[in-house]
């Protein structure tokens, strides 16, 4: 059985921005400097004594895991929502093109429900994890 070419191109689409999305996903927090000294040096101190004493320092920027997954969802975010629309814009394209062939409208649902269930669920997940970051902030306060 011979594929078509849509097929093959967005199969390959969807591995690239998943590599690409894990990829830059986490640049901007590593940008932080991870083992230094009390005194902004390096752990053999400024004339090479052998300074035993280094802090180090949290390069993610969250203090916590709850914030963690927040900020991992916002980038979620930021490059599932184009994708979705793009989504919703191939799904009536399919819908356009279709011709009322019964296979061609089916396939054009199956992609438009498609969208829209992905689109919840990461809206979902992250309704979810702001609930229970919120949670966990007004017991931390009431304690």
């Amino acid at each position: 059985m011979i594929r078509s070419a849509s097929h093959f191109f967005s199969k390959n689409i969807i591995f690239l921005f998943v590599v690409l999305s894990m990829f830059f996903a986490f640049v901007p927090l590593l940008n932080t400097p991870t083992a230094l000294g009390a005194n902004g040096t390096d752990d053999l101190g400024a004339n090479g004594t052998g300074n035993q004493s280094f802090e180090i320092k949290n390069p993610l920027r969250v203090d916590s895991i709850t914030e963690f997954l927040v900020a991992v969802i916002e980038i979620i975010l930021i490059f599932a929502t184009p994708i979705i629309v793009i989504y919703i814009m191939y799904a009536g394209f399919l819908f356009v093109t279709a011709n009322g062939e019964p296979d061609q409208l089916e396939k054009a649902r199956n992609a438009l429900m498609f969208a829209i269930i992905g689109g919840v669920i990461i809206l979902g997940v992250f309704l979810i994890i702001e609930i229970i970051q919120n949670t966990l902030v007004d017991i931390r306060r009431d304690t």
